[in-house]
């Protein structure tokens, strides 16, 4: 068995990934993650998938070697837009609040992003005034402490309300 994400898994799960990605050439990285979860019924306690989770568990098993995941898609090569990241980081920050709050009834203050430093500058988040506030340590939030386990990271805020430290400290 190995651990991923929290998660056991064993050779016979191994074994179920590998078949439903040869089986379903089409899909999508999104699209492996959820089916994977239902066939694992890898849940939170609300009864949702653990799709992120799935998503991390399996980019994992990919860069070790476990499984081949499809090749990534955020956007065909032919579209092209002018802006787009920082557009979208701009659409998020005025959903994602009425969103959170309406399932989880809270209301967020702050978003918060992390970059990995050795692939990307950041750009996007600049462009779109998100705050860079420092790196993580590379250790991950299982990882011990003092030694670097995951790539380090540029961590990236942005205020969703004025007095968003008041809030924090409450």
């Amino acid at each position: 068995m190995t651990r991923y994400c929290g998660r056991e898994f064993t050779f016979q799960e191994f074994k179920q990934i590998r078949s439903l990605i040869n089986q379903n050439p089409k899909f999508n990285r999104m699209r492996l993650s959820k089916e994977v979860c239902r066939i694992l019924q890898w849940l939170q306690p609300d009864g949702d998938l653990k799709d992120m989770s799935c998503r991390v568990a399996m980019l994992r098993m990919h860069r070790d070697g476990l499984i081949e995941l499809p090749p990534p898609i955020l956007i065909l090569p032919w579209i092209k837009s002018k802006n787009l990241a920082s557009k979208i980081l701009s659409l998020i920050s005025k959903q994602l609040p009425d969103d959170w709050e309406e399932k989880y009834h809270v209301r967020p203050v702050l978003l918060e992003s992390f970059v990995e430093k050795k692939r990307f500058a950041g750009t996007c988040y600049k462009a779109a005034n998100w705050i860079n506030v420092g790196q993580t340590k590379g250790r991950g939030k299982l990882g011990p402490a003092g030694k670097i386990s995951v790539p380090i990271k540029d961590i990236w805020v942005y205020p969703l309300a004025e007095n968003f430290r008041a809030l924090l400290k409450n």
